[in-house]
């Protein structure tokens, strides 16, 4: 028996029935795609449930009494240190500062078992005095011969002021340094453009320190000079910078102060640390020594 099938649109709903009435092909496609949907429908998964709204917790940041401490022990250390000793054997006699006290630049520290006073040019009521003028590079002078005559200089205006002032007898001791590139002399910088230019000269090289001690004892003069070597390690403009900023070149010999924050590029030092910073304590001891101030 043959069979087709005929759409019939009652008045409630869509069925098939037999019959001898071929059916078009856009019924065909019609029922195809109903039945294509259909099975569409079956095969998907559910849409999962939303998620529930999550409860936030608001809190509003503003000062209060903090009512918790929390103490800790610890130990606060120089990012660079320098260990330093005596080259001179002696006895110290007296120590200015305490473990755990603040120092201040220039500071006297300790003091070896030589007591002394400072004799100062410019005091009040005494002759003034050209102290920088003394300090003058004098036309194709050597370093070291330059820094041997300023000391001698410093020394005879010493004797005088000491005589002026008419103080007790006692030796006297001068001292002077100066930093040399080859035969160039580098002296105190005039203003911070004049430091920032001779750190960039001496920035990634090897330069002198020259330092020469002289002492006066009555009628015996007895000179020494420290010679040291010094190798800087390449410095960028800024660091420069921030060194010059700090203040500390200006009055120096090269326009640093190896004691000071500059030690963080000092590459390498062959010679005498106190003769680098001013005063070269061996060979003040061994003059000191001649005229009997120092004893063993």
């Amino acid at each position: 028996m043959r069979f087709s099938s005929a759409l019939v649109r009652p008045r409630a709903g869509l069925f098939l029935r037999p019959g001898r009435v071929r059916p078009s092909r856009s019924a065909v496609a019609w029922l195809c795609a109903v039945a294509a949907a259909a099975l569409a429908a079956g095969c998907t998964r559910p849409e999962p449930p939303p998620e529930p709204v999550r409860a936030v917790k608001l809190l509003t940041v503003g000062e209060g009494d903090l009512q918790a401490q929390r103490e800790f022990a610890g130990e606060v250390r120089a990012r660079v240190e320098s260990r330093l000793s005596f080259r001179v054997a002696g006895k110290l006699v007296q120590r200015h500062v305490e473990l755990g006290q603040a120092v201040k630049p220039g500071q006297l520290l300790a003091q070896l078992g030589v007591r002394h006073e400072m004799l100062l040019p410019n005091a009040a009521g005494d002759a003034p005095e050209d102290a920088e003028g003394l300090e003058a590079v004098q036309a194709g002078e050597a370093p070291a011969a330059y820094v041997q005559r300023v000391t001698a200089l410093k020394l005879d205006a010493a004797v005088a002021r000491h005589k002026r002032r008419g103080l007790p007898l006692a030796p006297i001791l001068c001292s002077d340094t100066t930093v040399a590139l080859g035969e160039r002399i580098y002296g105190k910088p005039e203003d911070a453009q004049d430091a920032a230019r001779m750190l960039a000269e001496l920035s990634g090289r090897e330069h002198q320190v020259l330092t020469a001690v002289a002492l006066q004892a009555g009628d015996r003069r007895l000179a020494a000079l420290s010679v040291s070597r010094v190798r800087f390690a390449a410095m960028t403009e800024a660091q420069i910078a921030a060194y010059v900023a700090s203040g500390e070149p200006m009055g120096k010999a090269g326009a640093y102060g190896i004691q000071g924050p500059v030690a963080q590029y000092v590459q390498n030092i062959n010679g005498s640390y106190t003769g680098i910073m001013g005063l070269p304590l061996f060979e003040t001891a061994q003059l000191l020594r001649a005229v009997g101030v120092l004893r063993d």
